[in-house]
């Protein structure tokens, strides 16, 4: 029978000191034998394998759990009206594998101006916002606290990650609080699901 490896794992019939060469199959034990071996030998990959589903592979390209980038900046950072863009200091190039997921945790101080209005906070994977952590309607001079993180699963590749604001009404500006400490943690929190 063909192997069932690596999707499941083969029923195989061993034979007893009594039994005949053809109860179980003599010939059939060593092609059922020597399928299982390929199908290893498959999974497991030969030294420097660019088969991205094999072992050899998997362990030698994933990034190791645990590992992470830790942005900081102290502030103020003024971003303008209807002018969405990174703050200061929160962005970061990453190369990752598949397969795994990693936490973006932004946490910022920000300050409203004198004119009340939506402040819009965002993740930015390679320039395209993944996800909104704060979407704040504003009264003037207003100090808010946003702490949030976003669990991203990427595709192979490398990246840039940033923390972005914008003051979508009312004019005027969004700011990190002066003297305030805004940080993004990038890290690794192990396999996807479907890894």
């Amino acid at each position: 029978m063909p192997t069932a490896f690596p999707g499941g794992l083969d029923a195989l019939a061993n034979p007893t000191a009594t039994s005949p060469r053809n109860n179980p199959s003599h010939a059939g034990q060593h092609t059922d034998a020597n399928d299982a071996i390929k199908a290893l030998e498959a999974k497991v990959g030969v030294d420097g394998s660019a088969v991205t589903t094999t072992l050899d592979y998997l362990v030698k390209t994933k990034a190791p759990l645990g590992v992470r980038y830790v942005l900081d900046f102290t502030g103020p950072n003024n971003e303008a009206y209807g002018a969405e863009a990174t703050m200061t200091g929160l962005s970061q190039a990453i190369t990752v594998p598949a397969g795994r997921r990693y936490r973006v945790g932004v946490k910022a101080l920000l300050l409203n101006d004198a004119n009340a209005g939506r402040v819009i906070g965002t993740v930015k994977v390679a320039g395209a916002n993944v996800d909104r952590w704060c979407d704040w309607t504003a009264p003037a001079s207003a100090i808010e606290l946003f702490d949030a993180s976003y669990i991203w699963t990427p595709s192979a590749g490398t990246y840039t990650v940033a923390a972005a604001l914008n003051k979508n009404t009312g004019g005027g500006v969004v700011s990190v609080n002066t003297g305030a400490v805004c940080r993004m943690v990038i890290e690794d929190v192990g396999l996807a699901v479907n890894g």
